[in-house]
């Protein structure tokens, strides 16, 4: 919304009546500033739901007369990417020998057991981690003011309690304890930069021999293939879309659902696992033939 509002003053000398943004003009050369198809995709799909809301309440209208250039397209080769489960290994075995391995180590688990964003991550304090309803609390995409639980594995909080006692245990007495950052470079006082994570994963992935060179060279894959590693593992196990969605905290469904389409080959295993996927056609024949 920002930087559709940003764009708009600046093509318009002073704030701008409703209805001169609503034009396939105006919203064709907005949407052509965007390079990446999916970005562009993305933003259409905001302006959509946002132009047809406004327009129903206040105006009694709809978006038919601009809807053919808010189309939403994804670019299927840019589609996220997971790393595998032996991929994932290794990343872990390697986190353990070089610097801060500890840190490193409990920092992809933290990813692998919650499904959390990367600032996400960084900015998650010690008052954030909730061992009696198995939750840590973060501050979800959009929300500044506010934190949101989310579920963490069993193993992963056991990993991230013994983590923090290990580094602030000395500090446990401090009257801001709760508000110290778990992950940080100057004992809690201020979070770890984003970066600092991007660089450590790369330079394992960069280390890994189970990564090909094609995904090195292109960085296809990134911190935030964790996080589509932990919904594809999800998918994998059974557990339904909609559950996922909670996990995640998607707001929309549809953004879960972007996995079905990412794992097609994998869901066929799935749907053969069900109880009456093993029955043969020729069980129900053979009273028939006697």
């Amino acid at each position: 919304m920002n930087l559709f509002i940003k764009f708009c003053s600046q093509h318009f000398n002073q704030d701008p009546d409703f209805k001169s943004v609503c034009t396939s003009q105006f919203l064709s050369s907005y949407l052509l500033t965007v390079q990446n198809k999916n970005t562009r995709s993305k933003k259409a799909a905001f302006l959509r739901n946002f132009l047809r809301t406004i327009l129903d309440h206040f105006y009694e209208d709809n978006i038919e007369k601009i809807k053919r250039v808010l189309k939403v397209k994804v670019d299927k080769r840019n589609l996220p990417r997971a790393f595998t489960k032996e991929q994932i290994d290794e990343l872990i075995m390697l986190a353990r020998l070089g610097r801060e391995s500890y840190r490193n180590f409990v920092i992809l688990w933290t990813f692998l057991g919650t499904g959390i964003r990367l600032s996400e991550l960084c900015t998650l304090q010690i008052g954030d981690i909730k061992p009696q309803t198995k939750d840590i609390y973060v501050r979800s995409k959009g929300e500044k003011e506010f934190k949101t639980p989310s579920k963490i594995t069993d193993f992963s909080l056991e990993l991230l309690t013994q983590f923090v006692k290990f580094r602030f245990g000395a500090l446990k007495d401090l009257p801001n304890y709760s508000e110290l950052y778990v992950f940080s470079n100057n004992q809690g006082k201020t979070p770890i930069n984003e970066s600092t994570v991007q660089k450590m994963l790369s330079n394992l992935i960069d280390q890994s021999s189970t990564i090909t060179d094609d995904d090195k060279n292109v960085y296809q894959l990134s911190v935030h293939s964790l996080r589509h590693s932990f919904a594809l593992y999800l998918l994998e196990s059974g557990v339904d879309p909609y559950t996922i969605q909670q996990l995640l905290r998607h707001k929309w469904l549809s953004s879960t659902l972007v996995y079905l389409n990412l794992f097609d080959s994998m869901l066929v295993k799935v749907i053969n696992q069900h109880p009456l996927a093993n029955l043969k056609v020729t069980d129900f024949f053979k009273e028939v033939s006697k």
